[in-house]
């Protein structure tokens, strides 16, 4: 059994991942989670800085027994995590990214995600990201994670990869129906990435939770090739 570290999109929990950690085995998730804002611990300023406080974290972990896989914001954090391990001469098993594209070559709508208001934070949230209206239990939920999504976002929108990966296999996943990372996204990840292979899957941006069974099912697909 192989250790998956999952890092989730901006402003997700680790929680998220309990459906595709249902079907993915003989993988066993390891689901990371962000720090709370305000946490005592202060907040990571950027992308790089989580990833080595996280690794840090990880100390006698063999990260050349284990792979990672990372959702939008977290397919970033995968991929410096990567990065990070082969520069250090200890390459991970291999990485996942999926629906991830750095802010500049995505296509969100360039909004301002520390002064636009509740509502417009909320229409990119459920109408962007997810193609539908929010419910009225979410629209309570949300007042209270939009403040983690506007740290989360600041994160995404301040991080560009300037490493590359020579020595470990990644997977990109990439949704036919991603309105944040539309397809083809292995372009550019092919200039990053000397051992690339990439799926697409049949569904929209956060298929790790709406499709966890083909999602599954492709990295399965990936491992044994």
């Amino acid at each position: 059994m192989t250790d998956l570290y999952c890092f989730p999109h901006s402003g997700g929990f680790s929680y998220q991942f309990r459906a595709l950690g249902q079907v993915i085995a003989p993988l066993s998730p390891r689901p990371v989670d962000y720090p709370k804002v305000g946490a005592r611990d202060g907040s990571p300023e950027g992308v790089g800085d989580f990833v080595r406080r996280w690794l840090a974290s990880c100390d006698g972990v063999d990260f050349g027994g284990a792979c990672l896989y990372g959702q939008s914001l977290g397919g970033l954090m995968a991929f410096e995590a990567a990065v990070q391990l082969e520069q250090r001469g200890t390459p991970a098993a291999g990485v996942v990214i999926a629906a991830a594209l750095p802010f500049s070559h995505s296509a969100m709508p360039r909004l301002d995600y520390e002064l636009c208001s509740q509502e417009e934070l909320l229409d990119w949230s459920f109408g962007t990201v997810q193609g539908r209206e929010p419910s009225g239990a979410e629209r309570e939920v949300f007042r209270w994670l939009s403040p983690r999504l506007r740290r989360d976002l600041r994160m995404y929108a301040g991080y560009t990869p300037d490493g590359r990966l020579d020595l470990t296999p990644a997977l990109v996943l990439q949704a036919t129906g991603d309105r944040v990372c539309p397809p083809p996204t292995q372009h550019y990840w092919a200039e990053r990435i000397s051992r690339l292979d990439w799926r697409e899957i049949d569904a929209g941006h956060l298929f790790h939770m709406d499709a966890p069974a083909v999602t599954a099912a492709a990295v399965r697909d990936w491992r044994s090739t």
